[in-house]
């Protein structure tokens, strides 16, 4: 103060314009270094998590071809290890092959062939367009380039053509048989557009594939700095020609190989503005200098030229009215604004890609990758597995708990189920995601310290499920665990151990069960009683009827299960005989819409009424109809001969129609255009229906069940799994 006292006016003058210039000057430096640097970082990390995502749709591409190509070699071991493949195998056996390696050839963007090369003493080539014989000279070098060197059954490599391939061998374990190898021709440009597809104008992307080998979409001085950055993973800001440019490097692993992604963007494309604005700054406060301190000695009396000229010449208008260094910390506070929404996104993106890997992991996508290999890949994906373990919870929502806004409220519980659930999970987990199956079941997935905090954490969503969405909830909770290629596994079970719940209006937690639980005893007269008053159409018997089933099933065993398998059991009966006259299937409820609306009742008297309105009611009057058409008689009578005699096994279409006097050309049309089934798999639904019954209720041997409905033991075999999916065998064991 003493300094600024000493002097006339003019010394006053300059010391106020320091005054005012340097506050200016201050602002641009912090602008510098609080403004420009955390948007570079912030563009920085959104310019990462562009290039990550990418890479991860390429990973995800390639392991899906990975996966297919581990599965088709798998079954063609399954399927032909006693083959012993030449130019003498049978055509269609070659010809099937051939087809699979065309659809697999053309399941893949990046593939440019698929082939199956043997090297035994009859060298030759399998390839979607056909099959063809090695020389001694062809073979010697076709093996040199599609030959496994790491001892491995799988092998990602460059031959000496420089082709990208990903080879299997496909051989029999046996050492001493001829090697046989898979080998899929990757199309590296395709490859590698895809990735560049992504850059913006003056950036540069490329890959490293093993072994030090780069390869570039375009080449450029870009490129060849890259190809000489020894960075394998992470971003960083590097100088090049003068600017400045962010430089990432996500690495792949890929089998036995490490694969290098490599994007190189200019940052003077964000902070050019900024910089810019500061420089400006910088430049008009060294200006108000400079000039206040000559013109304050020529020019002592004249007025001197406001601050506002410069703020005005920055930002116009916008600024009139309010104090220059609040405006400035507004526009601080909206940068600082805009980069906290930057982060909200990079969590968010985090948080996607936390439940992508576990729902692939739930799809089995990555079935093949060993347990460690598959928590490095959980890691990757910003998982933190440094706890006792993880434990799933499916979640079911049950019943309404006041009925009587039945809809409304499931209008209102589809809306909020989601954000209900995901809210209590972040409240409890600090690494947990939720994955939705459909409406009103849903999977927890997350770290727990201790089985503690999953308990809590059910706790409180029994209580927000009920408070909000106003429905009860069945959570079954797996065992804290860390074995993660057990989880299909685990996830199925707790699917099936929800059919468990009581058949009580209350939340439910239970336990994982391993045990099976034994059917109830179905109740046969109740059955016969419900297709009596069917086929009469009288709908109070109808509906006293089902309550009595329903009863009955809940008396003996309380569970939702009991009711699933009688139900079932019944809806087969009904459908068959809706089918013998003539009802089509399409018009009315299906079995799993059926199951799966039951599978959110808890009263067994709200499930006896949904049978009644929503099915037996609808299919009684489809029933009347149906039987007043006097069209089907004949057709009628042929099913019931063929119901009586399916045991015949000299049954025919020629000898039925022979046993009623009419043309057999006449008698197909007739039987499928009134039964919506040829005759041939009418006669096999019968006898297939008969085996199924006796596998199920008696202990007879499955070569005298099939002589009984007419057929050859072995013949019956392949039938039976061909129609069902399993052999009698593993039939007749999964009543137990």
């Amino acid at each position: 103060m003493i300094f600024f006292k000493k002097g006339g006016y003019q010394r006053r003058l300059q010391i106020l314009s320091l005054w005012v210039a340097l506050p200016i000057l201050l602002v641009a430096i912090l602008l510098h270094f609080y403004l420009i640097e955390p948007i570079q970082k912030a563009y920085q990390d959104q310019h990462t998590q562009q290039v990550e995502g990418v890479v991860g749709n390429i990973n995800q591409q390639l392991s899906q071809l990975e996966v297919s190509l581990s599965v088709w070699g798998q079954s063609f071991q399954e399927r032909y290890q006693t083959a012993n493949y030449s130019l003498t195998t049978d055509y269609m056996t070659l010809n099937r092959i051939s087809e699979e390696l065309f659809y697999l050839t053309n399941s893949s963007n990046y593939v440019k062939n698929i082939g199956v090369y043997s090297f035994g003493d009859q060298p030759f080539g399998l390839e979607s367009g056909g099959t063809f014989e090695f020389t001694d000279e062809d073979a010697e070098k076709f093996y040199g380039k599609y030959r496994i060197d790491n001892d491995q059954d799988y092998q990602w490599k460059f031959n000496s053509d420089n082709e990208l391939l990903f080879i299997q061998n496909i051989s029999h374990l046996d050492r001493n048989n001829p090697s046989i190898y898979m080998v899929a021709v990757i199309d590296q440009k395709k490859l590698l557009n895809f990735f560049d597809d992504t850059k913006i104008d003056y950036s540069a992307t490329a890959i490293s594939f093993d072994k030090g080998r780069f390869s570039a979409a375009s080449d450029s001085n870009m490129i060849k700095y890259l190809a000489k950055e020894k960075k394998q993973s992470g971003s960083w800001i590097e100088s090049h020609g003068g600017d400045q440019y962010s430089v990432t490097a996500v690495p792949s692993e890929r089998l036995n190989q490490t694969w290098v992604f490599y994007s190189m963007v200019p940052l003077a494309a964000i902070t050019q503005p900024v910089s810019k604005f500061a420089s400006s700054l910088v430049a008009a406060s060294l200006i108000l200098i400079i000039v206040m301190v000559f013109l304050s000695q020529f020019f002592a009396k004249k007025q001197y030229q406001p601050f506002g000229r410069t703020m005005e010449t920055l930002f116009g208008d916008n600024w009139e009215g309010q104090d220059e260094l609040t405006f400035l910390a507004e526009r601080w506070q909206q940068m600082t604004d805009e980069q906290g929404d930057l982060k909200k996104i990079a969590a968010r993106s985090s948080l996607s890609e936390k439940r992508s890997v576990v729902r692939r992991i739930l799809e089995g996508y990555y079935g093949y990758l060993p347990e460690e290999e598959l928590q490095r890949l959980l890691r990757k994906k910003h998982w933190n597995l440094d706890y006792a373990g993880y434990q799933l919870f499916f979640i079911q929502i049950n019943g309404p708990i006041h009925s009587g806004n039945k809809r409304r409220e499931d209008e209102f519980t589809l809306f909020a189920l989601d954000n209900i659930v995901n809210d209590v999970t972040g409240l409890h987990f600090e690494d947990g995601v939720v994955i939705p199956f459909d409406g009103l079941t849903m999977l927890t997935f997350a770290m727990v310290p201790d089985q503690s905090q999953g308990d809590a954490y059910i706790q409180h969503l029994f209580e927000q499920i009920n408070q909000v969405a106003g429905r009860y909830v069945t959570i079954v909770a797996a065992p804290i665990t860390h074995q993660f290629r057990q989880i299909p596994e685990l996830v199925d079970k707790l699917r099936k151990n929800t059919d468990y719940q009581h058949l009580k209006p209350e939340n439910q937690q239970l336990a994982l069960e391993t045990g099976r639980m034994l059917p109830p005893k179905y109740p046969i007269s109740c059955e016969r009683n419900l297709i009596t008053a069917l086929k009469s159409c009288y709908f109070e018997e109808l509906q006293e009827n089902i309550g009595a089933f329903i009863r009955q099933v809940t008396n003996e065993q309380p569970r939702q299960f009991a009711v699933l398998v009688s139900v079932e059991r019944l809806y087969d009966h009904i459908e068959f005989q809706l089918n013998e006259n003539g009802v089509s299937s399409s018009d009315y409820l299906s079995k799993d819409v059926i199951l799966k609306r039951i599978r959110q009742m808890l009263d067994p008297d709200e499930i006896s009424r949904f049978l009644y309105a929503d099915f037996l009611k609808p299919i009684t009057l489809l029933w009347q109809e149906k039987i007043c058409d006097s069209n089907n008689e004949l057709i009628q009578e042929v099913a019931l001969y063929m119901q009586r005699e399916f045991q015949n096994e000299q049954i025919s279409l020629e000898t039925v129609a022979d046993q009623f006097k009419i043309d057999p050309v006449y008698l197909s049309k007739e039987f499928k255009r009134i039964k919506k089934v040829n005759f041939i798999d009418y006669l096999t639904d019968i006898r297939i229906a008969e085996a199924k019954r006796m596998l199920l209720e008696t202990d007879e041997q499955i070569n005298l069940i099939a002589e009984g409905i007419g057929y050859n033991p072995s013949y019956f075999n392949r039938l039976f799994k061909k129609i069902n999916g399993m052999t009698p065998g593993q039939f007749r064991k999964g009543r137990i």
